[in-house]
Parts: structure tokens; C-alpha cells; sequence
């Protein structure tokens, strides 16, 4: 079987729009063909300055050394998948030492390998989802343009079937256009950076969010019996209701795709008796609402746990590894937590926002 490779002039093509998403990020990231040539984004190219500036020319046993680990890394992702370590030396000039770690995951549709690689001092504490704004805020204003034209389209489309007699069909085109009037406002507030600064919260019912979200996995995975059990009593929160739905979502279809057809996925709400938070020393105690998303799929294995947050990082074929990131940026942002529990056979992502008036979320 012969195998395509890429030639020099043939990167820039095939990154189009996304080599300047990737220079925007603050992490080394290496592409690298089934030949070894590899493209380096900006963060790379600063990383390793020794090489030259030309990005389609590299190979990457010139990059790291023919016998450096990443090389071999990099060829067994094209097996496997998926390949971690972690501290790594890389010399990057005047005879400067640094520990890195890195994943390599391979794209089989793409035929790319991605190699990426941050300080071995974030990589203890890559579960932390405080890290998580840091990689996006690099990204945000190219993804909100990249989104708008199309999304445009697609509201357009849904206004004409609104029109339709048959109800059912009216009211799914109800959906798609009120999502896509959501998404809109979104990428309005990335564009402004606003989404991973401040919320704009206000009193909220959190079924709201919650049911959007029930209806949302029921109309995109059919095949997948999505359960609400909500608790009635909770009083509002003082959050932004887009942003929740957008959290809850984000876990939601990652559960609807971790189990499968037939699978069972659960959009809980409950008041957690005996727990509270308290953010600082000077700061009241509040109470805590649990929104959880459980499902029934195999579980999550140890190796992906411990990079859960990190960004672009994903287990599915051409996923982009940025749901759960930034879900943990908005808990952040709504000075929340974030528990994951998995086994095989049950994972159950739990977001913990503090029952707090506007004058306690100011302070």
C-alpha cells in the first residue's frame, strides 16, 4: 500500500484557516505526516529556536534528534491511537534543558500525527480546571469568526421550515433556530472575550437550563434514552444561563457519545444537604445545587483521566478536545467545582454552583 504524504508547499492547503488557530495557541504543537515531515506552530518554533522559520520543510528527527523519545512516540500513535509521557528533555539551545510533557494522538482520516507538549509543571496539575482559560483565550476571537458565517445559514434554513405544516417539524425548526440564536449570542461574547472572564449572571431557574439541555440530546441522539430527574424545590441561582446550558451540554454529549445506541443518559438537579463552599477566609459559607450528568457507558480509562481538562485532547475521531475545557472554564468562572466519578459501566460528571444572592456574588 502506498502511503500519501505531504509535501512542503502542500501544508499550508491542507491546515488552511486552522494553521493560524494553531499559532495562536499558547502550547508547542507538532503535526507530523506518516513520512515524519512535520509542520511546528508558532509556540514550537519559539520552543525549539535553533531550527529554521520554514514550517512545511521539518522532519522530525530533525526537530527532536533521530533518537529523541518523541520520535518513537509519534510513530506508535500511528498504531495505537493515542501515546503520553512525561518528563521529557528537550535542549533548546545554548545548552538549555527543559522537562516537558507530551501526548501524540494520531487523526487516521486526517493521516496527521498532533504532538503536544507543555512545561512538566502544568503537567502535574492538568486536572486542575483552573488552567483551562489560559489555552482558550489564545483561540477565542478566530473560533467566533470561523462559526458565524455558517451559523447564519442555519438559522436562515430553520425559519423556512418553521413554516411547515407539520407541527412536529415546526417545532424541531423552533429549537434549531432558538440554538442558534444561543450560539450566536456566544460567539458575540467570545469575540469580546467575555465567556471566559465574567459571567453575566441573573437570577435563573436552572430547569430551564437543564430542560433545554433534556431537549437538545433528545433531538440530536435519538437512539439514546435521555432521563430527567430534577428536584422541584431549588430555589434560582444567580448564573448565566447560557453558559450553563453550554456546560451541561458539553457533558451531556459526551455521555450521549460515550455509551452509545441504547445507552442511558441522566440530567440530574438536587440541593446538596451537609455540603457548602467557602472561597475565602473572609467569605460566608453557602450552600451548593449539584447538576449532574451520568451515563452508562464503559467508563473512563486511568490513562485519560489524569488530562480530562487539558485542551485538545480527545478520544473521538476529528473531535477538536475543547468540551470539557471549557466547561471547567465556565464552573470556574461561576466559582463552582467540578467532581468526576467513573467505573465501568457508570461515569457521572457532577457541577457544583453556590447558592448565593447578586450582593454575595460580587463580593
Amino acid at each position: 500500500m502506498t502511503v500519501a504524504t505531504l509535501s512542503p508547499p502542500a501544508w499550508s492547503a491542507r491546515l488552511g484557516t486552522m494553521a493560524g488557530l494553531l499559532d495562536a495557541l499558547p502550547q508547542a504543537v507538532v503535526l507530523s505526516d506518516p513520512d515524519g515531515r512535520c509542520w511546528l506552530n508558532a509556540a514550537a518554533r519559539q520552543l525549539l529556536p535553533v531550527l529554521p522559520t520554514g514550517r512545511g520543510e521539518q522532519r522530525l528527527e530533525g526537530v527532536f534528534g533521530p533518537d529523541h523519545p518523541l520520535v518513537s512516540m509519534a510513530a506508535r500513535a500511528q498504531l495505537s491511537g493515542t501515546v503520553r509521557a512525561r518528563d521529557l528533555a528537550l535542549y533548546e539551545g545554548a545548552g538549555r534543558r527543559t522537562i516537558y510533557d507530551a501526548a501524540c494522538e494520531h487523526l487516521p482520516e486526517e493521516r496527521l500525527t498532533v504532538t503536544t507538549l507543555w512545561p512538566a509543571a502544568q503537567g502535574r496539575v492538568e486536572n486542575d480546571p483552573a488552567l483551562a482559560g489560559e489555552v482558550l483565550r489564545g483561540v477565542a476571537q478566530r473560533f467566533a469568526h470561523e462559526v458565524r458565517n455558517p451559523l447564519a445559514g442555519i438559522r436562515g434554513a430553520a425559519q423556512l421550515l418553521m413554516r411547515t405544516a407539520d407541527p412536529s417539524a415546526s417545532a424541531l425548526a423552533q429549537l434549531v433556530r432558538d440554538e442558534a440564536d444561543r450560539i450566536e449570542r456566544l460567539t458575540e461574547r467570545l469575540e469580546a472575550l467575555e465567556m471566559l472572564q465574567r459571567p453575566q449572571c441573573a437570577p435563573t431557574n436552572i430547569h430551564v437550563a437543564t430542560g433545554r439541555v433534556v431537549d437538545l440530546l433528545r433531538a440530536g441522539y435519538p437512539t439514546i434514552r435521555v432521563h430527567a430527574e430534577f428536584d422541584p424545590s431549588l430555589p434560582e441561582l444567580w448564573v448565566d444561563r447560557d453558559q450553563i446550558i453550554q456546560a451541561v451540554l458539553n457533558l451531556g454529549k459526551n455521555a450521549a457519545e460515550a455509551c452509545g445506541e441504547g445507552g442511558r443518559v441522566t440530567i440530574g438537579t438536587r440541593f446538596l444537604a451537609g455540603r457548602h463552599l467557602q472561597r475565602r477566609p473572609d467569605a460566608d459559607r453557602v450552600g451548593l445545587v449539584e447538576v449532574s450528568v451520568t451515563d452508562d457507558g464503559p467508563g473512563i480509562d486511568e490513562g485519560r483521566r489524569a488530562l480530562l481538562f487539558r485542551p485538545f485532547i480527545s478520544s473521538k475521531a476529528g473531535g477538536m478536545g475543547l468540551g470539557l475545557t471549557i466547561t471547567a472554564e465556565i464552573v470556574k468562572r461561576h466559582d463552582g467545582l467540578i467532581e468526576v466519578q467513573t467505573c465501568p459501566g457508570r461515569t457521572r460528571f457532577a457541577i457544583l454552583l453556590p447558592l448565593r444572592s447578586e450582593n454575595e456574588a460580587g463580593r
